[in-house]
Order: C-alpha cells, then structure tokens, then sequence
C-alpha cells in the first residue's frame, strides 16, 4: 500500500509540476513515462494535449458550474 500511495504521489507531482510549467513537452514526457511506460514523449502528446485543454474548461468553470455539471469537456478527437 505504501509504494502504491508513493507511486500515486510521485505522479501527482510530475503532472502538477509540468501543468505549473505550463508546458505540453513536459506533461508529454511525464505521461509517457508514467502512462505508457516509455521515454517516447510524442506518443503521449494528444494525451497531454487533451489534459491541458481539459484543465482549461476547469479553470474557466464556476463552483456552481461545477457542482450542477454544467462543464462541457473537449472533444478529444478534434483536438490537433
């Protein structure tokens, strides 16, 4: 259980500190490494790309917007 909290903490970390970068190459690299369990930061990309866009409609929402589900997520394949 503690590797697991460990594991779950670590990644935590690497996705807030490349979201706080604000860089896509950094949250690629981060969710290859811990999504796809690779160094190939370009098969992670539209993933990346789908989260920060994702991360964008969240900080746009309301409390209120939130709390009656009115968030209307991207389209993941309409994404470049």
């Amino acid at each position: 259980m503690q590797k697991l909290g460990s594991d779950y903490n670590g990644r935590c970390q690497a996705y807030a500190a490349a979201l706080d970068a604000g860089g896509e190459d950094e949250l690629a690299a981060a969710l290859a490494r811990n999504v796809y369990g690779s160094g190939d930061a370009d098969r992670a990309r539209p993933l990346a790309r789908y989260m920060l866009a994702v991360v964008g409609v969240l900080e746009k929402a309301s409390v209120v917007d939130f709390e009656q589900a009115k968030l209307t997520f991207p389209d993941p394949a309409a994404l470049p």
